[in-house]
């Protein structure tokens, strides 16, 4: 049985819909079929472990579904039983599911399990360890001798070895290194492993151009009405938003300086705040658009869910990602400069080949001095592909960590404060 989630943000009255989701009622048995027409029997094969799944109308985007849940992890004694939230979005049920599953996928596979760690730091003579970049910085800072998992580099195919903290969740007390950024940026589930890896690595790029534009205080490029990223981008709004106007959106050409295509979509209430955000990297342009959009949409009833939660049972219900999500609703993003283009994105910019696909991404990646390694994570009770992507020299979403060009775009903002925007994403 349905039921709607009556919240209010900025003195306006809005319902979002949460209707149950019963996988064994008709409507369920006939979404697994659709869902079968367009994924793979392995990741279909998922959906009975989803628990407590549900789907969710967006008041200010009645065209995005969104399908969320919660997955079971037995991630062992030192873990213990594990309940991770999941979600996906797209404009049918069945894309939203995909994107769901596959979210599931990626994090199942990220447990550590026997077998995982190859090596134990010896000291000395081990060309391959790789531990330079921002990951000598992070390494630095180990409690004892660090775990190794093994990686291959993407360039040659030449075996090497990542720290196992930084691409494995692992109980604290197994940790010698503390996690930069999210775990979850730079993993990926596909059809294939080179799908897998390809959308890992384009992750990579992605939180790195956030972080040069938010924390590094870089301004972005607009796109031009011309642009054929705004008539992508307008096209698929107006079929999301079906004429609801009580938000308005602004797309962000956040491209770093390797030129690997990264879109930021942003949204406010005509108060400019309660902002929102979707932020996509593809190897075309347009199609990153896409994403982030849908993205946004979906973040968009973050905040008035959290204020609901609030409503009903104050501080103690709500976690650090909710208020996260209540700061980023005060925010005054209007007035943020982040928010407005200084100058108008090239449209015949150039950047990794679209035709060549991992491989394109990767040897363009290399001419511009970017290293990049990936680790197959696909497990074979689950058996669906998953890779993770890992490169020294782009920029988690941290400050805790530094790129010699992070540090750059820094010295060249000439330190500009972010002591509350920092605090807003992520």
């Amino acid at each position: 049985m349905d039921r709607s989630l009556r919240v209010s943000l900025n003195w306006e009255a809005f319902v979002i819909n949460l209707a149950p989701l019963d996988l064994h009622s008709r409507s369920g048995r006939k979404l697994l079929e659709g869902t079968a027409s367009v994924a793979s029997a392995e990741l279909v094969a998922l959906a009975p472990r989803l628990a407590r799944t549900f789907s969710l109308t967006s008041p200010f985007a009645p065209g995005l579904h969104c399908i969320g849940g919660e997955i079971a992890v037995d991630a062992g004694p030192a873990f213990g039983a594990v309940r991770l939230s999941v979600a996906g979005n797209g404009e049918t049920l069945e894309t939203a599911f995909v994107s769901c599953l596959g979210e599931a996928a990626d994090l199942l596979s990220q447990f550590e399990r026997p077998g995982d760690i190859r090596a134990v730091e010896a000291g000395g003579g081990h060309t391959n360890f790789m531990a330079d970049g921002w990951i000598a910085a992070a390494a630095a800072r180990a409690t004892r001798s660090i775990d190794w998992i093994n990686a291959s580099d993407a360039s040659s195919g030449e075996p090497a070895l990542l720290p196992v903290d930084l691409c494995l969740r692992r109980p604290p007390a197994r940790r010698a290194i503390e996690p930069v950024g999210a775990l979850s940026a730079g993993a990926a589930a596909g059809p294939s492993l080179e799908i897998a890896a390809l959308r890992a690595a384009l992750e990579l790029c992605e939180r790195d151009a956030a972080a040069i534009w938010w924390l590094g205080g870089c301004r972005p490029k607009g796109f031009a009405l011309e642009h054929p990223a705004t008539k992508v981008g307008a096209e698929l709004i107006a079929r999301l938003r079906q004429g609801e106007t009580a938000r308005r959106t602004i797309l962000l050409d956040i491209t770093a300086d390797i030129g690997v295509p990264v879109v930021a979509a942003v949204s406010m209430d005509h108060d400019g705040r309660g902002m929102a955000y979707g932020l996509s990297s593809r190897l075309i342009t347009s199609d990153a658009v896409k994403a982030a959009v849908l993205e946004m949409c979906q973040m968009e009833m973050a905040a008035p869910i959290a204020q609901a939660k609030h409503a009903e049972g104050g501080d103690a219900v709500l976690n650090e990602a909710d208020r996260r999500h209540l700061r980023r609703a005060e925010f005054a993003a209007a007035d943020c400069e982040l928010l407005h283009p200084q100058e108008m994105s090239a449209q015949g910019a150039s950047g990794p080949s679209a035709g060549l696909e991992l491989r394109g991404l990767t040897d363009h990646l290399r001419n511009h001095g970017i290293r990049l390694f990936l680790i197959d994570h696909t497990r074979q009770d689950i058996g669906v592909p998953v890779a993770r992507a890992v490169s020294p020299d782009l920029q988690p979403f941290s400050r805790d960590v530094s790129t010699m060009r992070f540090t750059q775009a820094r010295r060249d903002q000439d330190g500009a404060s972010l002591t509350e925007r920092e605090r807003l994403l992520f």
